[in-house]
């Protein structure tokens, strides 16, 4: 029966992350009508040590659409954060009307693959090992992480 609760629990924790998610991907559409990529996608993850934590992560990454380059990701289109802001801010008023927090924000600058943590303050973005320094640069791909 120890079991049985368990993946019951499991079961609730996967049906909720998946409506959060598609509410997620439905609020993306007008990011993807102006030429962005938004890519949602959930992770149920279980720790056991002695006793089980499920934790639900949704995982929002947004890039610019790209032509294919000759320079490769190095020629990855970028984008300026305010092309983006109402749409994560209304994704997070969303996912904390939910009960999720941010487990964190990253972006890429010059190189897509080099992720910055940066820290939301008063609908802002700035560097979090520099919280007095605003993120003043374009943006590669952003890549925020809501925790249950």
């Amino acid at each position: 029966m120890k079991h049985l609760k368990t993946f019951e629990s499991m079961s609730d924790l996967t049906s909720r992350s998946l409506f959060r998610k598609q509410f997620l991907e439905d609020m993306s559409l007008e990011l993807c009508d102006n030429n962005f990529d938004v890519v949602v996608s959930s992770e149920i993850l279980k720790r056991d040590d002695g006793f089980i934590i499920n934790d639900a992560i949704i995982v929002v990454r947004i890039m610019k659409k790209n032509k294919p380059s000759p320079l490769g990701a190095y020629g990855a289109p970028r984008f300026d954060y305010n092309d983006v802001k109402d749409t994560l801010l209304s994704m997070i008023s969303y996912m904390e009307s939910e009960d999720h927090t941010i487990g964190s924000i990253e972006v890429s600058s010059k190189y897509v693959h080099n992720l910055i943590p940066v820290q939301l303050k008063e609908e802002e973005l700035y560097l979090k090992f520099k919280p007095e320094e605003k993120m003043n640069y374009l943006i590669g791909q952003l890549i925020i992480k809501f925790k249950e």
